[in-house]
């Protein structure tokens, strides 16, 4: 699949005019860094070839930290993801999650707005569960 989204995305490149070294000459990974001087010089392909590099840009692999929520039985996405409403709700009632267990690219003020908009859902419904007991308690004739 990486190398499918590679090929797509050197083909937008050359598309717009982008002068893309190597094209797609060197999808492939790379095994292992060429280094001299505390510099890179290349890298090694999985083929054995080695391509002269200066700099090498690799794509940070978003991995979820959801142990405790898929612990507790919380749905996920295909993708690995914990699958969450609106207000960060999981499938699992009395849970929400917000930030980056739930979201790849929460930054910090996203990872907050979603931690705010959980924080009011799970207020709003304690509230619900304190005026519901309340209700139930008052009627004629309830244990006090």
């Amino acid at each position: 699949m990486r190398i499918e989204a590679a090929r797509y995305c050197v083909d937008r490149a050359i598309e717009v005019g982008l002068d893309v070294d190597g094209g797609h000459e060197h999808l492939e990974a790379f095994t292992a860094r060429q280094v001299d001087d505390d510099r890179l010089t290349g890298v090694e392909l999985e083929s054995g070839q080695i391509v002269p590099r200066t700099a090498v840009f690799v794509r940070p692999r978003l991995v979820p930290q959801d142990s405790l929520l898929t612990g507790l039985g919380c749905a996920t996405h295909d993708n690995g993801w914990v699958v969450t409403d609106a207000t960060g709700g999981t499938s699992v009632t009395g849970v929400w999650a917000a930030g980056n267990a739930i979201n790849p690219r929460a930054q910090v003020i996203t990872a907050a707005g979603e931690g705010s908009a959980a924080a009011i859902a799970i207020n709003n419904d304690l509230v619900e569960e304190d005026v519901a007991d309340a209700v139930t308690n008052s009627r004629p004739g309830a244990p006090h």
